[in-house]
């Protein structure tokens, strides 16, 4: 998204409709003291309290009373990000320290102190014109104020596991209440300060259910003899060790938390897809990719460990991909496991791929074990988004959780080039076998490609985005970039509306070594020309206004990867000519110089997507790439010829993987001899 835009999609609701819909009009009532007026009245809670965050906090504090919870001034530390609320209402109060304060934030109160920079206007309903007045503040400050908001409520959602959250917006004599979920955010129309409305709604959410409030029922705080475990629990070599670590030392900031999954039934996959697989057989009608149906789900679960979040992205709208190395409490083990918020109608789900891929024993990817959708947890932000303004974002989502085997670690940890090109080897190779199984991975990038942490081979990570191979095959023009747009290729980046080519994602492979070679090897360029190159070469891009009906913006790019392809050069040139990797980039800018010069640039130019003119070149189903012989024997070629001692490290390899099983059945055969001898 651009710099500046709105992250999460936002939508504003009568309060009655907000209060209604989630469930502040059900929980407890206030008790009335003796006189008939509710306990902690705000009768003052107006301007002289709301200019004061210690006046305001004592007065909402008192309108609580009877909770679990408490409102309290949130404690500085200078580890928290930019924007910190100056008042939240916090679970565990006696605990909160500045170390921990998003750990156990419940709720935060946007305390504005002047509307020209908040991220809403306060104008109570009947106040304007008959014209509804737009409730965002169209500003620069205005939108840098919910910028701010959204970083809060990403920080929170990074640090606990969170449905949905709610905030308070408090001015001088008005004030919202708000409710954020991956989907956007839902706001209430202005309450008037001087009745006693809006105190009986703080005094509401301050009485919801845990899970009403927005906590995720299916995580819950791991017990002291679980943590022990862990902390016993002996890694196999320093890269774990330093995973382990990472949930133990920081375990004040990200709590540990337990979590359930339910197992995958590998052998019953099987059998399920060969029967029915078998009862397709003799269907005539069009391939149209892999089939779908429901698979049966074991009942089974494993419960496993998790706290601080090893990869994430912010603000955590929309997918809200979190990824954890976790601890297999029954097996005494590291596990990864990727928590994600999906789109609820997605034809291809992460999991279904894995499913598929079970069939087809595909190596070089990471190995599923447990994963599925969670029990009742789904956006609704959506469904109150006004059509006039729904975007991409506007669509349910659902909690989704995948457990793999596999522990990675980043491609940049690769020890030479000729490492690098082995592990990205792998991973071609998978993205080949894959093909054949059907997909296509369509989001080739360094952070997708990891490094096992338990074998040292490379394997292909992320399916979440892959697409079928028989819509490739339809040549369907496509509704701008998808995928990672460092990556992407000189073509589909000029052309947004170019159809899917397994070629872009080849391409995408080049590309992925030309960055690792800038970033992580041995050349000369100085540390400034070296940023510009990163930035013009894999992240420049222009909008380019279309001219359909819908008036969309799209972005296109890629003109400095497309000068180097014409070139027949790389943009980079290694201290070390004879490194694998300047030979493999010297023949794959060749390559793609020779297939780029057969182009018919001006027959493309209507997948620019701008006025739509003749089109000379229209590719139907079954024709030919217009990238054609990129292909994965022609990569593959390249990567084995440049690590010109892979063969030799592979033997390598399997000499010591034979030794290791043999050393493993050597000492099970002396610890029985020594059992049976007692």
């Amino acid at each position: 998204m651009a710099p500046g835009r709105d992250q999460f999609q936002y939508s504003e609701v009568p309060l009655g409709v907000f209060l209604a819909n989630f469930d502040l009009e059900f929980s407890k009532k206030r008790v009335k003291s003796m006189n008939g007026t509710a306990k902690g009245s705000s009768s003052g809670l107006v301007s002289d309290k709301t200019s004061d965050s210690g006046l305001l906090c004592n007065a909402l504090d008192g309108i609580v009373n009877g909770s679990e919870y408490r409102y309290l001034a949130v404690p500085k530390s200078s580890s928290t990000p930019a924007f910190t609320p100056t008042i939240a209402l916090f679970q565990r109060p006696d605990t909160v320290d500045a170390n921990n304060v998003w750990a156990w934030l419940v709720s935060p109160v946007d305390n504005v102190s002047d509307e020209a920079l908040a991220g809403f206007h306060f104008a109570l309903p009947g106040e304007t014109a008959n014209e509804r007045m737009p409730f965002l503040v169209d500003t620069d400050a205005g939108g840098k104020a919910r910028r701010q908001l959204e970083e809060c409520i990403s920080e929170m959602l990074l640090h606990q596991h969170r449905v949905h959250v709610f905030m308070l917006h408090i001015s001088h004599f008005a004030a919202r209440v708000s409710r954020w979920d991956r989907a956007g955010c839902v706001v209430s129309e202005a309450i008037d300060l001087k009745g006693r409305l809006f105190d009986d709604i703080v005094f509401r959410l301050a009485h919801l259910s845990q899970a009403d409030i927005g906590f995720d029922d299916g995580a819950k705080l791991a017990s002291p003899a679980q943590v022990e475990k862990l902390r016993q629990y002996k890694p196999e070599n320093a890269y774990l060790k330093d995973y382990r670590d990472r949930i133990l030392e920081c375990a004040e900031a990200y709590p540990i938390y337990e979590i359930s999954c339910p197992l995958i039934n590998k052998h019953l996959l099987q059998q399920t897809r060969k029967h029915a697989q078998g009862f397709f057989d003799d269907s005539d009608s069009e391939d149209e990719g892999p089939i779908r149906w429901n698979l049966p789900r074991s009942k089974q679960t494993k419960t496993y460990l998790v706290g601080r979040p090893l990869t994430t992205r912010r603000p955590l709208a929309g997918k809200s991909t979190v990824g954890f190395v976790a601890f297999d409490v029954a097996q005494a083990r590291l596990v990864f496991v990727k928590d994600q918020w999906r789109v609820a109608d997605d034809m291809v789900t992460e999991l279904g791929v894995y499913e598929d891929f079970v069939s087809h024993a595909i190596r070089g990817i990471a190995q599923l074990e447990a994963g599925g959708d969670v029990a009742r947890q789904r956006t609704r932000s959506q469904d109150f988004a006004d059509s006039a303004f729904r975007n991409e974002m506007t669509v349910e989502r659902v909690h989704t959780r995948l457990v793999s085997e596999t522990v990675g670690r980043p491609l940049k940890d690769f020890d030479s080039g000729e490492s690098l090109l082995r592990h990205v080897a792998f991973a071609v190779n998978a993205h080949k076998a894959a093909i054949k199984a059907g997909v296509l991975h369509h989001d080739i990038s360094h952070g997708n490609i990891l490094i096992d942490a338990k074998t040292g081979f490379g394997f292909l990570n992320d399916w979440d985005v892959s697409i079928f191979t028989a819509y490739i095959q339809d040549k369907a023009e496509r509704v701008g970039f998808g995928g990672t747009w460092a990556y992407g290729s000189a073509l589909a980046l000029a052309y947004p509306q170019k159809p899917f080519e397994v070629e872009d994602d080849i391409e995408a492979f080049i590309w992925l070594i030309v960055y690792m070679a800038i970033c992580y090897m041995e050349h000369d360029l100085s540390k400034d020309e070296q940023e510009a190159l990163v930035e013009n070469l894999f992240h420049a891009r222009e909008v380019f206004p279309t001219t359909d009906e819908e008036e969309r913006e799209q972005y296109i790019g890629g003109a400095l990867k497309l000068h180097y392809i014409q070139l027949g050069k790389p943009p980079v040139q290694l201290r070390n000519r004879s490194d694998p990797v300047a030979v493999f980039l010297d023949a794959a800018f060749k390559l793609l110089h020779d297939l780029y010069a057969k182009i018919d640039f001006p027959a493309i130019e209507h997948w620019r997507g701008g006025a739509r003119g003749p089109r000379s070149f229209v590719p139907g189903r079954g024709s030919n790439s217009v990238l054609d012989g990129l292909t994965h024997e022609v990569l593959y070629g390249m990567l084995v010829k440049a690590g010109n001692g892979w063969a030799e490290w592979r033997r390598e390899a399997e000499r010591k993987r034979q030794a290791q099983t043999m050393k493993t059945v050597s000492e099970f055969v002396a610890r029985a001899s020594v059992e049976m001898s007692r």
